[in-house]
């Protein structure tokens, strides 16, 4: 939780290796508070990950907390993670795939206050619609992939199968197209109340 002062001493000479001055480290204390955690995580400009083992949970915290992630993806699970969340909010230019490509991306974001702004305002507006954070979306795949697993050993069936994506949008035609889905998956109250809410505010369309 806290950096040891071994770790901070290595630290300090790498950086002073490299030609930074190691008064220029900033060592953070641990806080317990979720939103105190956050709210200073957004005052970095840039998240630069680790290799070969990626940040998991706190790149999701960095991007939540408005602050881009430059990653080097690895091969492995561990050396993927936040490509996967970068993918998954929508900013894949920030995957790297080599240590130079690493070391050359986040020197030109460091020089070019522009790009990073972009890249900070489009996080901004996309992060909550994003895959990586729709928790609600998330929730729907999941309960679909358990019913699914449910019905297709219920039928015999062979085990493998996909998650038809589930859109939840409350527009009468997405509305719609979510009751077809429950009545697919076999829930047909999920799907009759669906098909009432389409209706509701369609009340011309009794299609």
């Amino acid at each position: 939780r806290t950096v040891s002062p071994g770790t901070r001493d290595n630290l300090a000479q790498e950086a002073r290796i490299r030609g930074v001055d190691p008064e220029r480290l900033v060592f953070a204390p641990h806080i317990e508070a979720a939103e105190d955690y956050l709210a200073r995580q957004s005052l970095a400009d840039l998240y630069l990950d680790t290799i070969p083992y990626n940040a998991h949970t706190t790149a999701c915290d960095a991007l939540w907390a408005g602050v881009p992630v430059l990653t080097c993806a690895g091969k492995g699970l561990a050396g993927r993670a936040a490509a996967s969340a970068l993918t998954a909010v929508g900013l894949p230019e920030l995957i790297t795939s080599n240590l130079q490509e690493y070391e050359e991306r986040a020197l030109e974001l460091a020089r070019d206050r522009g790009k990073l702004t972009a890249l900070r305002s489009r996080l901004a507006k996309t992060r909550r619609e994003s895959p990586l954070f729709d928790t609600e979306l998330y929730c729907r795949h999941l309960e679909a992939a358990y019913e699914g697993m449910h019905r297709r050993v219920a039928e015999g069936a062979p085990v493998g199968f996909d998650v038809t994506p589930i859109v939840l949008a409350e527009a009468p035609e997405a509305l719609r197209e979510q009751g077809k889905e429950f009545l697919r998956l076999g829930q047909p109250q999920a799907a009759f109340e669906k098909f009432e809410l389409a209706l509701a505010r369609e009340p011309g369309d009794a299609s």
